[in-house]
């Protein structure tokens, strides 16, 4: 089968992605597998479309490639791909979030809170809120919700 593994991209996963990418070709090489490495840029669109593939493995770290937005373009392509589809991987982008459909859905989530961090915030701070509290297991989790609404 001829398989695209779309990797490296913009965001700053970028050097994990290419090696991430690159594993990947290996193993389906192996697999005796016909195999295009495609680095995420604006030509994305016209290679994937124009290739001939039979399918893409998502080998993206972080922004465009785990948060629904590549996922989109796919589906949009009529490729079949490898991971989580738009819906999910846009989801579990939002921490909190996901959380919150876990929990909503009966499963155990460790204890969270959302805080909106403001400019200023000194890093202490940041990593007093991320320590594990006295006599607990669970540790508090920091997501950091920059130019965002608060949930207020």
């Amino acid at each position: 089968m001829k398989i695209a593994v779309l990797c490296g991209g913009r965001s700053a996963e970028r050097e994990v992605s290419l090696k991430s990418g690159g594993q990947v070709q290996s193993a389906l090489r192996e697999l005796g597998h016909e195999v295009a490495q495609v680095d995420l840029d604006a030509s994305t669109w016209d290679v994937l479309r124009d290739g001939g593939f039979g399918c893409v493995f998502n080998a993206l770290h972080g922004r465009l490639g785990e948060d629904g937005t590549v996922q989109g373009m796919l589906e949009l392509l009529g490729l079949p791909y490898t991971g989580s589809g738009v819906l999910a991987s846009a989801l579990c982008m939002d921490k909190a979030r996901a959380g919150g459909v876990m929990i909503a859905a009966g499963l155990d989530v460790p204890e969270f809170d959302e805080l909106e961090v403001k400019e200023g915030v000194s890093a202490d701070t940041v990593e007093q809120l991320k320590a594990p509290r006295s006599r607990s297991a669970c540790s508090r989790h920091l997501t950091s919700r920059c130019c965002r609404r608060s949930r207020s």
